[in-house]
């Protein structure tokens, strides 16, 4: 499935949505008490009426860099639909792929790790509910009619979230007033809440953040150029 979709994010295409850009794919860095942690990219294509989002992520840890890759498939219509997505991971010597499918507002998630196959987990996903890595497009779509200071509920299914069975969370996302990243970098200024974690977003109209800063955990994520990027770790 994960090839699947990166043929789609990486391929050309001709399609056009005045609401959303068919096509865009942004860079950053992340760090953790101001030590360089990891660096990831974000894609995005609109091709025969669904949403394709990518998520890959290159993060050191110990004398290893592990990545890990995310994929969703949303249709392009009012409620964005979840149709399916992929985890994929490896650390060290283990593998893991996750496989998740949604019908009848019931998502089916299958999760092999190394050469062992885990039970089948069957969950209801709630209306309006969306994997997280698809945050960006589901923000898009809030914006325009977002006012400062008043918050918007969600819920979220987190791709890699084994642990908790792929339950949904709860999480805000509130307007704020523009500071002066804000203003210098024409974005908008958001505080997100995901169960009692808050963050600072800073993010463009298509919902693409440009800055996070979590002091929670002393991690700050920045947007830069790929090849920033892609020696951010060397």
């Amino acid at each position: 499935m994960l090839a699947l979709l990166a043929s789609f994010l990486l391929g050309s295409t001709t399609a056009a949505n005045a609401a959303y850009p068919a096509n865009w794919e942004s860079w950053y860095t992340i760090t953790v008490n101001k030590i360089p942690y990891a660096y990831y990219s974000e894609k995005h294509e609109l091709k025969n009426g669904k949403h394709y989002f990518l998520n890959q992520v290159w993060k050191k840890e110990g004398d290893f860099i592990n990545e890990e890759q995310v994929g969703v498939v949303a249709a392009k219509d009012a409620e964005l639909s979840q149709l399916f997505f992929n985890f994929h991971s490896n650390y060290r010597a283990t593998e893991t792929t996750v496989d998740g499918a949604v019908k009848d507002q019931l998502v089916t998630v299958r999760v092999k790790r190394g050469n062992q196959d885990l039970p089948t987990l069957r969950k209801p996903m709630p209306k309006n509910s969306f994997f997280s890595i698809f945050f960006p497009v589901w923000l898009s779509k809030q914006l325009p009619s977002m006012k400062k200071g008043k918050s918007l509920s969600y819920l979220t299914i987190f791709e890699d979230n084994l642990d908790a069975g792929f339950s949904p969370v709860n999480g805000r996302v509130e307007l704020a007033k523009p500071d002066e990243f804000a203003i210098k970098h024409k974005a908008h200024k958001l505080i997100v809440t995901n169960s009692s974690m808050k963050s600072t977003w800073w993010v463009d109209d298509n919902g693409s953040s440009i800055k996070i800063d979590n002091p929670q955990q002393a991690t700050v994520v920045e947007r830069v150029t790929r090849a920033q990027a892609e020696s951010f770790l060397k």
